[in-house]
C-alpha cells in the first residue's frame, strides 16, 4: 500500500525534533551543493541542473518517499551512464531514458516488487558499485592532474593507457591545488565534523585561486551560460521508435536506482532503528525522475553521502529533507555568482572522495577471500562493469550467480540407502532424500536409486527432509514410477512435506501414484510395503 512517510510522524513529532530537522536540513544543503554542482559537471551538464535536481528530489521524496530520512538528487551511480547517454546519443537521449526509468520504477513499486532487491547476489552489488566507483574516478583524473590535453579515449584501458602517456602535460598549480581539496576532504572530519569537509575545502581553494588570480580552470570559466531562471518544462520526442530505441538505458538508470536507493534507506535504517516502505520509496522515486525528465534534467536517486549526513546531523523525519529542499532553493537564488568561482579541481577532488567512498574496498578485499563462486562472480561483475558495460555485467553476473548456486543445491540434496537400520525383509528398500529436489538432481536422483535388483521389490522414499520440488523434480519421480512398474516393482513415497505433497495434488501425481502409496508417516509406509510383499506370488 502506497503510504509516505511524512504521513505517519505527526503523532509524536515534537518542537525538538523540528529544531533537530531543521539543524540538519542545513548541514545537508552545505554539502549539497558542491557535490550537487559536482555530479552535474562530470554528467557533461550545466552546474546549476544539479541543484535543480536536488531541490525537485528530496521535496519528492520527503512528500511521497517510503524512507524517514533518504534524501534525493544526482548520484555518483549515473555519473558513468549518463555520461556515455550524452556522449553518444545526446541530452535528449538521457531525458527520454530518464522519463521511461520513472515509469519503470513506479510500476516496480505498484507492484510491490521493491523486495526483489533482496534476490541480487551480494558479490554482483559490490563487484558493480565498485567498478563504478573506479570509472568515476577514472573520469576525474584529467581534471584532477590538470591535463591539457583532448581527444581521450573512452574506453577504460584505453583512457588509462593515453592518461599515462601524457603525464608530462599535469598542471602543477591545478594538481597542488587538487591535492590541497583532497587533503581538507580527507583529514578535516578528524578535525570536526560540525563543519561539513566539503564547505571548508570549497571556501580554501576557491579563496586561494581567487586572491592569488590563479590560471586554474573555474565553474565561470567552463561554462559561461550560467544563469539563474525558472526551469521550463520540455516535451520531448516520446515516439515508439524513441522508447524502444532507449529501452536499453532506461532499464540501466532504473536499475541503479532500485540498487543506490534501497541500498541507502537499508543502510540508514540500522542507524535509525526504523525500516522503509521499499515500494513507496519507488513509487516516489519513479516521480522524481518523470518530474526532473519533464525539466530536462538528469537522474535522481538516493544518494548515500547526503543522507547519512542527515542522519549523523539528527534528521529523524522527512521535514529534514523538505526543509533541505526549501533551503537549497534559497541557496541557488542568492550564491549562483559565488559558484562560478569554484574552482573544476576542487569538484575533481570531491568525486573522488565520493568514489571511494562507494568503493566498498574493504568488502571487495573481504569477498576474494569468499568461496571461489562468490568471488568469480564479484570479479567478473567488476572487469565486466568497467570494460564493457552495466548491464552486460549484470546479466552474466546473475546468470553465473545462478548457475553456482544451481551446482551448490545439487551437492546439498543427497541421497542414503537406510534398508540395512530398518531390520526389513531384503524385498523392500528405504531411501532417505535429503536436501531440496530440483532440476539440478534428476540425474543424481535416478542414478542413486536402483530398481534392477530381483531381490528387491518395493522402494520407500522418505521424503521428509525435502522441503521443496520443481516441476522436473515431480516429473523425475514420475519416471521412477515407471520404471518400478516396469520391473515389477512398487514405489512409495514417505513422510512427504506439505509443499511437494500440494505439488503433487495440483498435477495430479497424487491419481497417478495411487493415493495408498503417498503416507505422510514411515510407519505407515512401511506397512503397505509388507502388505504388497505378501501380495506377491509365491
Amino acid at each position: 500500500m502506497f503510504k509516505p512517510k511524512i504521513l505517519t510522524i505527526w503523532s509524536d513529532y515534537s518542537k525538538e525534533q523540528f529544531l533537530k530537522d531543521m539543524m540538519s536540513a542545513a548541514i545537508v544543503t552545505v554539502i549539497s551543493i558542491p557535490l550537487s554542482i559536482a555530479f552535474s559537471v562530470s554528467q557533461g551538464v550545466s552546474p546549476e541542473i544539479g541543484l535543480y535536481v536536488s531541490i525537485i528530489a528530496s521535496f519528492i521524496l520527503a512528500v511521497f518517499g517510503g524512507s524517514h530520512v533518504q534524501i534525493g538528487g544526482p548520484g555518483a551511480v549515473y555519473i558513468v551512464v549518463a555520461a556515455s547517454i550524452i556522449a553518444n546519443y545526446g541530452i535528449d537521449a538521457l531525458i527520454i531514458s530518464t522519463i521511461i526509468a520513472g515509469v519503470l520504477l513506479i510500476l516496480l513499486g505498484v507492484f510491490r516488487l521493491g523486495s526483489l532487491i533482496k534476490f541480487l547476489p551480494y558479490p554482483i552489488m559490490i563487484g558493480f558499485m565498485s567498478a563504478i566507483a573506479v570509472t568515476v574516478f577514472t573520469s576525474q583524473f584529467r581534471n584532477f592532474l590538470g591535463l591539457q590535453v583532448t581527444g581521450v579515449p573512452s574506453n577504460f584501458i584505453a583512457r588509462w593507457g593515453f592518461y599515462l602517456s601524457n603525464l608530462h602535460r599535469l598542471d602543477p598549480l591545478t594538481f597542488a591545488v587538487g591535492l590541497l581539496g583532497l587533503a581538507i576532504l580527507i583529514f578535516w572530519p578528524k578535525v570536526t565534523k560540525k563543519v561539513p569537509g566539503p564547505l571548508i575545502a570549497l571556501l580554501v581553494t576557491t579563496t586561494i585561486v581567487q586572491v592569488f588570480n590563479l590560471p586554474i580552470a573555474t565553474i565561470g570559466s567552463q561554462f559561461n551560460d550560467i544563469t539563474l531562471r525558472l526551469p521550463q518544462i520540455q516535451i520531448p520526442d516520446l515516439s515508439v521508435n524513441n522508447l524502444l530505441a532507449y529501452a536499453d538505458h532506461a532499464f540501466t538508470i532504473a536499475f541503479l536506482c532500485v540498487v543506490g536507493s534501497l541500498m541507502t534507506a537499508v543502510a540508514a535504517d540500522n542507524l535509525i532503528g526504523k525500516k522503509h516502505d521499499s515500494n513507496t520509496e519507488l513509487i516516489a522515486q519513479g516521480i522524481s525522475n518523470i518530474i526532473v525528465g519533464f525539466f530536462g534534467f538528469i537522474p535522481s536517486a538516493g544518494v548515500p553521502t547526503r543522507t547519512m549526513a542527515n542522519v549523523e546531523s539528527g534528521g529523524r523525519t522527512p521535514m529534514a529533507a523538505l526543509m533541505h529542499s526549501i533551503m537549497l532553493l534559497c541557496a541557488l537564488v542568492f550564491l549562483l555568482p559565488l559558484m562560478r568561482l569554484i574552482p573544476m579541481v576542487t569538484l575533481a577532488a570531491m568525486l573522488i572522495m565520493a568514489a571511494y567512498g562507494m568503493s566498498e574496498w574493504r568488502t571487495f578485499k573481504r569477498l576474494l577471500s569468499a568461496p571461489r563462486g562468490d568471488a568469480l562472480v564479484l570479479i567478473v561483475t567488476f572487469v565486466l562493469t568497467v570494460t564493457v558495460e552495466l548491464s552486460v555485467a549484470v546479466i552474466t553476473g546473475m546468470l553465473l550467480s545462478s548457475l553456482i548456486f544451481i551446482r551448490r543445491m545439487s551437492n546439498a540434496m543427497h541421497i542414503e540407502d537406510s534398508s540395512e537400520s530398518k531390520d526389513l525383509p531384503e524385498e523392500i528398500r528405504v531411501y532417505d532424500v535429503h536436501g531440496p529436489l530440483f532440476f539440478g538432481d534428476t540425474d543424481r536422483f535416478l542414478d542413486a536409486i536402483s530398481v534392477n535388483e530381483d531381490k528387491v521389490k518395493v522402494v520407500i522414499l522418505r521424503l521428509r527432509d525435502v522441503g521443496s520440488m520443481d516441476s522436473t523434480a515431480l516429473r523425475t519421480i514420475n519416471i521412477l514410477h515407471e520404471k518400478c512398474r516396469l520391473n515389477d516393482k512398487s514405489l512409495v513415497l514417505s513422510e512427504t512435506t506439505d509443499g511437494p505433497y500440494h505439488a503433487m495434488k495440483k498435477i495430479g501425481m497424487i491419481q497417478q501414484l495411487k493415493k495408498e502409496n503417498i503416507c505422510r508417516d514411515f510407519e505407515d509406509a512401511v506397512k503397505i510395503a509388507l502388505k504388497k510383499i505378501e501380495q506377491l506370488p509365491a
